[in-house]
């Protein structure tokens, strides 16, 4: 436990880190090995305002557990404006460090750390770092991420954002799980935002994992849709998952 302590310090020194582009997934911090993953994933805001519907971000994403500790990946991030076209926006190299053997501790725990390079030559690049944590607490599995982000480069922000991304999961069956996710981007932690300004969102998902006779391998998904809980939120989000699992 000393170990995951330090670590955890450690980590916190690292929130010299942007506010990210709402990239709406719940990270488990356990990894499997060996394992190459092809993943797009994305959501679309609904709402009756014209500033707030029809805002997007996809993600495009290749990932390999590279051991029993280690997975790494990178991906191309295309965002939409409400009321704009879709336009490649980043590009970025993830990590994700699993920092406890699962189910061993009280708690699963993991790190995530990100470097996105931002595609126009003005806008800036960003540092993102993400404390993972699991519990099962029988029937369901509870998922955490503690976000922390920071722009650097020309046009950067001041401070460290700060959001968070929940889920409980009830895994009924490999192929069909229930779960309720949230998301929630209160602001920098130089200075909140108020709290009727502030992005939260909770609703309902379906996930699960399956596969093909003649296709070797998974695939996995994750539907659903948020609800926004504050006056600065769209009134809704669809979000959705889908990933290829290869075992190398």
């Amino acid at each position: 436990m000393k170990f995951i302590q330090s670590t955890i310090v450690c980590g916190a020194a690292l929130i010299a880190i942007s506010p990210a582009s709402a990239d709406h997934k719940v990270y488990s911090p356990v990894v499997e090995e060996g394992v190459l993953e092809l993943e797009a994933r994305g959501q679309r805001t609904v709402d009756s305002a014209a500033d707030k519907n029809d805002q997007q971000n996809q993600v495009y994403e290749i990932s390999y557990g590279v051991n029993s500790w280690w997975y790494t990946a990178v991906f191309g991030n295309l965002t939409k404006d409400p009321q704009g076209g879709l336009q490649y926006n980043a590009t970025a190299l993830e990590n994700i460090f699993q920092l406890t053997p699962q189910g061993e501790y009280w708690m699963d725990v993991g790190l995530y750390l990100e470097y996105a390079k931002a595609s126009a030559r003005n806008d800036p690049d960003e540092l993102e770092f993400k404390l993972l944590l699991e519990k099962q607490i029988a029937p369901f599995v509870v998922t955490a991420n503690l976000i922390f982000n920071r722009d650097i480069g020309p046009n950067a922000g001041k401070g460290a954002g700060f959001e968070y991304a929940l889920r409980a999961n009830y895994p009924w069956k490999r192929a069909v799980q229930f779960g309720v996710e949230a998301f929630g981007e209160p602001g920098r932690l130089t200075g909140l935002d108020p709290v009727n300004e502030q992005h939260h969102l909770i609703g309902p998902v379906i996930s699960g994992k399956f596969n093909l006779p003649i296709l070797p391998g998974n695939f996995v998904y994750n539907v659903g849709y948020l609800f926004g809980m504050t006056q600065g939120s769209p009134a809704g989000e669809a979000k959705w998952e889908l990933e290829y699992e290869i075992p190398f």
